[in-house]
C-alpha cells in the first residue's frame, strides 16, 4: 500500500493532522480487497471472546453457511469431491489444513475480489479511506495481539508442549511422526519452549500499545515466521492459518516499509510516522490507549490462567492414574483352552494417564490404547481407537508394589500376567542437566 496510508495509524498520541491525501488507484483497490478478506478471515476471533448468546447464534449460522458454501465450491467448481468425502468436523488432533479450510480461503478470496470490484465501482470517486483504515488498523492490531498471546501463553506455561509422556519416551525413534517429534523436542526443552512463547507474548502485548505497535509487528512477524517454518518442516497441519497471520502482519507493516528500509538497510534517518488518531479529543485518545493496554493485560492474565489449568489437569491425569508407570511383562499366559498364538503376548504395558497408554507386544507391535479405570473397583479396561473390535478387561492388585498381577480377558481370551515396574526417571532425554562446560559432546 502507498505511504499515503501513513496518516492512518492508531489511537495513540495526537499529532498535527496532515493534509487529506489523494490515494493512488492501486492503493484504494488494495485497501478494499484486504479490508474484505481480513474481516472475513477474522470474523470468528472476537466472537470467541464475547460470550453473548445472540452473537454466538449468528456466528453459528455464519460458519454453517461458510462450510456448506466451501463444500459446494470444492465439490462442484474445484473437482474435490473425493477430498470432501473424507471430511470430518473437528478431526482428532485438530487439523486446520483440511481441504475445506483451503477452499474456505478460496471463498474468502472470491468474495473479496467480487466485493472489491463492486466497491470500486460504487465508491470510485472517494480520494482515500484514511478514517476507515485507522479503524481497520486498530481492529487487526487487536486481533493479531489476541492471537499472539494465545500462541505464546500455552508455551510460557507448557500447556501445548508438556513433558513427553512415558509412552512417547518408549516409542521407537523412527516410528514417531514429524509432528510428534516436534512436540517431543519442545516438551523436552522447556527453556526453549518458554523462550518461543515469551517472544510471541511480547509481540502480542506490544500490539496493544499504539506507539509500540510497529515494534510489536516486527517481533510478531519474526515469531510467526519461525512457527510457519516449524509447521512446514514438521508437517504440522496449521500452515494455512499461520500464513494468513503473516500476511496480515505484512499488511499492517506496509505503511512503514519505506521508513524501515531507510533505517535498517540504507542506514538513513527515518522520519516518524504521521499519526491520525481515531479520536480528536485528547481525553478520548488517552482513554482509548488505557483501555487497549488494560485489555491486553487482562487477556494475558486470563490466557495464562487457562494455560495453568491445562497444565494442572495434565499433571492430575498422569499422577492420579492408579497404575501410572512403565510395566515390563515377566509372564503373559493364556488361561484355559486358548489356542496357542491366539493372543499376541505383551512385552510391556505403559500407563500414561487415567486416559491413555501404550501396549507393546512381543512381536514388536506398538499400539496406543484408551485407558479406563472403573471407579470403586480394580478393573482396568483398554480399547484401541484404530481397532474397535479389540478390548481388554483386567483385574489388578493395588499397584503399589513393584510387582503387578493382571487377570482377565484380552481380545476375547482369558489371560493372566505378571509385570514389574521400571524406573521412569532413567531416560536421558529428561534427566541430562544443562551444562555451561561440556568436555565431550553427547549427540547420540
Amino acid at each position: 500500500m502507498s505511504t499515503a496510508v501513513d496518516v492512518a495509524r492508531s489511537s495513540g498520541a495526537a499529532t498535527p493532522e496532515a493534509r487529506t491525501p489523494q490515494w493512488s488507484l492501486g492503493t484504494r483497490i488494495a485497501f478494499r480487497f484486504f479490508f474484505i478478506y481480513f474481516v472475513l478471515f477474522t470474523a470468528d476471533v472476537p466472537i470467541q471472546f464475547v460470550p453473548i448468546p445472540f452473537l454466538q447464534a449468528i456466528a453459528g449460522r455464519y460458519f454453517a453457511w461458510l462450510q456448506l458454501t466451501s463444500r459446494w465450491v470444492g465439490e462442484n467448481l474445484l473437482g474435490m469431491r473425493e477430498a470432501f468425502s473424507h471430511f470430518v468436523v473437528n478431526p482428532p488432533g485438530g487439523s486446520h489444513d483440511q481441504a475445506v479450510a483451503w477452499v474456505e480461503s478460496v471463498v474468502y478470496l472470491g468474495v473479496a475480489v467480487v466485493g472489491t470490484v463492486l466497491w470500486s465501482w460504487l465508491d470510485r470517486k472517494r480520494p482515500n479511506y484514511t478514517t476507515l483504515y485507522s479503524w481497520l488498523f486498530f481492529y487487526l492490531r487487536m486481533i493479531l495481539g489476541i492471537m499472539m498471546i494465545n500462541y505464546g501463553s500455552v508455551k510460557v506455561i507448557p500447556a501445548q508442549f508438556p513433558t513427553p509422556a512415558l509412552s512417547r519416551l518408549l516409542e521407537r525413534f523412527g516410528n514417531a511422526s514429524p509432528q510428534g517429534m516436534l512436540w517431543t523436542s519442545m516438551g523436552a526443552s522447556q527453556s526453549y519452549s518458554f523462550f518461543a512463547g515469551l517472544t510471541e507474548v511480547m509481540g502480542g502485548m506490544l500490539l496493544f500499545v499504539p506507539r509500540l505497535a510497529t515494534l510489536g509487528l516486527l517481533l510478531s512477524l519474526g515469531a510467526l515466521g519461525n512457527v510457519f517454518m516449524l509447521n512446514v518442516g514438521y508437517d504440522v497441519p496449521v500452515k494455512l492459518g499461520i500464513l494468513n497471520w503473516i500476511v496480515m502482519a505484512l499488511f499492517l507493516l506496509a505503511p512503514d516499509a519505506k521508513r524501515l528500509f531507510d533505517f535498517f538497510v540504507l542506514n538513513r534517518r527515518a522520519e516518524p510516522a504521521v499519526v491520525r488518531p481515531l479520536f480528536q479529543r485528547r481525553s478520548w485518545r488517552l482513554a482509548a490507549v488505557a483501555l487497549q493496554i488494560a485489555f491486553g493485560l487482562v487477556f494475558l492474565g486470563y490466557r495464562m490462567h487457562r494455560s495453568q489449568q491445562i497444565v494442572d489437569q495434565i499433571k492430575h491425569d498422569r499422577l492420579s492414574a492408579p497404575l501410572y508407570g512403565i510395566w515390563t511383562v515377566d509372564e503373559f499366559v493364556p488361561d484355559g483352552q486358548a489356542a496357542p498364538g491366539s493372543v499376541d503376548a505383551w512385552r510391556r504395558m505403559t500407563i500414561d494417564s487415567i486416559h491413555a497408554g501404550l501396549i507393546e507386544s512381543v512381536s514388536g507391535l506398538e499400539r496406543r490404547v484408551v485407558v479406563q479405570f472403573q471407579p470403586g473397583t480394580r478393573m482396568l479396561k483398554l480399547t484401541m481407537p484404530d481397532d474397535p473390535r479389540w478390548s481388554a478387561e483386567l483385574m489388578y492388585d493395588d499397584g503399589a508394589r513393584p510387582i503387578l498381577l493382571l487377570r482377565g480377558k484380552v481380545d476375547g481370551s482369558q489371560v493372566h500376567a505378571k509385570l514389574h515396574r521400571e524406573d521412569e526417571t532413567k531416560f536421558q532425554l529428561l534427566s541430562q542437566p544443562f551444562r555451561w562446560i561440556t568436555d565431550t559432546a553427547n549427540n547420540r
